[in-house]
């Protein structure tokens, strides 16, 4: 699980990534901005909208928190990121889940350089 240092709650603060650059795919979209501190910070929103069952959505934001804190080293630092997921992302089993995130990271220009 991310630790609370890594994630991303407040609502000013959510709010202001929607300004910001991103990155898209069929399922995702990731939102992007530079903050002040050492750690990058993530948020993840899944639309009610999008996907009626709570369950199903609790399952793919778990999920998408476990890829991004399995994967901390591989993402730059000092970022503030928002991953938004369409409907079609309920239908992703773990490793396209994960192959998808890591892609949208490298699309953005987030992902380490190695």
């Amino acid at each position: 699980m991310l630790p609370s240092k890594r994630r991303l709650s407040r609502e000013d603060d959510i709010r202001a990534l929607f300004g910001g650059r991103g990155a898209r795919s069929e399922y995702a979209s990731l939102k992007f901005r530079k903050n002040s501190r050492q750690e990058s910070r993530f948020s993840f929103v899944v639309p009610s909208k999008n996907i009626k069952k709570a369950t199903l959505r609790n399952l793919l934001k778990r999920r998408a928190r476990a890829i991004v804190w399995k994967n901390l080293l591989k993402i730059r630092e000092g970022y503030d990121i928002l991953f938004l997921f369409s409907a079609k992302a309920g239908a992703l089993d773990y490793n396209l889940l994960e192959g998808e995130i890591l892609s949208l990271f490298s699309r953005a220009g987030l992902a380490q350089q190695r």
